[in-house]
């Protein structure tokens, strides 16, 4: 798939009347381009145009706001919000944002999951007593990479795994792409590993001392790089 900037909002009228079913809200565009300036971008698969999103680069608080977006219903469940947000993050870094923010409601578990999976925040909750439900509001601060050492010489029993999953997720939200993992046994490393492999990005760990007799299994079971270092 590829993702591109969409100069102007007549490309993707039909595609959204295509999507949603009804004509695309152009009263709310207009009136969010006079405060801030709008980012539309375009999804495309073999040429052919799918879907797209509208951020709002809100320039004043530094942050970009996933609007408006979607996709044709057969490319749907197939990853590409998920490849978009992914995408957005990295325009955010590249381009100076702080943050980025998004909404969904009670009534679209599914971006609910995604958003958590790939480390948004639930800031704020609108209760509504019509339409898709109370619409829910998500936050990513964007961080530059990162790198942590961790011990897991005190993650002998499973008692302890709640914490290590407490320090996993402040690992993926600090946008650490590079873990020194000291002294591990086998259980609580692959109990870790298995936490970053739910995660959307994994960082490349490196593993100091302790003893591991299966690196090779444990070298297929995780997403990202891993390496043994006596």
């Amino acid at each position: 798939m590829q993702i591109y900037e969409i100069k102007s909002i007549e490309t993707i009228l039909e595609l959204h009347k295509n999507i949603f079913g009804k004509e695309f809200p152009i009263n709310s565009y207009y009136k969010k381009k006079s405060q801030d300036n709008i980012l539309i971008f375009g999804y495309n698969e073999e040429e052919n145009l799918i879907g797209y999103s509208i951020v709002v680069a809100q320039t004043s608080i530094s942050n970009l706001y996933a609007w408006y977006g979607g996709v044709l219903p057969s490319y749907q469940n197939h990853g590409i919000t998920r490849s978009f947000l992914q995408y957005l993050v990295e325009y955010a870094r590249m381009h100076k944002f702080n943050s980025i923010t998004l909404a969904s409601s009670n009534l679209r578990p599914h971006m609910l999951r995604l958003a958590i999976k790939l480390g948004f925040d639930i800031v704020d909750i609108k209760k509504r007593t019509e339409g898709e439900g109370n619409k829910i509001y998500f936050r990513l601060d964007i961080k530059p990479e990162s790198k942590d050492f961790i011990s897991l010489k005190e993650f002998e029993n499973s008692e302890c795994f709640t914490q290590l999953e407490k320090i996993a997720v402040k690992q993926f939200k600090n946008n650490c792409n590079v873990i020194y993992v000291q002294n591990p046994s086998e259980k609580p490393l692959r109990y870790f590993i298995r936490y970053h492999n739910s995660f959307a990005r994994q960082p490349h760990i490196i593993v100091v001392g302790g003893h591991i007799e299966n690196e090779e299994a444990i070298k297929k079971e995780y997403k990202g790089t891993i390496v043994f270092k006596k």
